[in-house]
């Protein structure tokens, strides 16, 4: 065996990964955009289906450990609240949620915005059932296997984790707003 037989095959290895990371960059670049706004649009219709009357948000500056993004939501130029993005773990990895919360600190609506729960199971946490179970509550809230009472979330069967990944988030969100000055006003 001679050094060409060994050079050849690594210069056309190389040269078809060099191609592929170039392909492989440029199709990123392409999408980049178009799945930005795209991502932006379903963060809008989540907004609009929790709010119903919203026609107008503008991003808070935050620094918190408790969520990633904090909009300001308006009707008509009032204050109705605020939509409040933040991320819980659960079984399959991290749920990304919004939670609306009025100006009264009360939960408007729960939408999940992208989670790898399992299908079936978990994934059932992005259904209106389960979700409904947090409008309008105000207070810190548990996870219940049984019947709920209270502040209690009826957890999905077989999906414990998940549904503690949902109320963590959501408590998250209650906790940030609660801390804002004024007191979420």
């Amino acid at each position: 065996m001679n050094v060409k037989d060994i050079l050849n095959p690594t210069v056309r290895l190389l040269v078809i990964t060099a191609i592929a990371a170039a392909l492989l960059g440029f199709v990123r670049d392409v999408t980049l955009d178009p799945i930005a706004e795209r991502q932006k649009e379903g963060e809008a219709a989540a907004i609009s289906s929790i709010f119903a009357n919203a026609d107008e948000s503008k991003e808070e500056v935050i620094e918190s450990e408790l969520v990633s993004r904090v909009l300001s939501v308006y009707a008509q130029g009032e204050f109705i609240g605020y939509a409040v993005f933040t991320s819980s773990v659960g079984y399959g990895g991290a749920v990304d949620l919004l939670v609306g919360v009025n100006a009264d600190k009360v939960i408007q609506g729960v939408q999940i915005l992208n989670h790898t729960e399992t299908p079936g199971l978990g994934a059932n946490a992005a259904n209106a059932p389960f979700l409904d179970q947090y409008k309008d509550k105000s207070q810190a809230l548990t996870v219940s296997k049984s019947a709920p009472a209270g502040n209690e979330i009826q957890a999905i069967t077989s999906a414990t984790i998940t549904s503690t990944a949902v109320t963590n988030g959501v408590n998250s969100a209650l906790i940030f707003v609660s801390s804002l000055p004024g007191g979420g006003k």
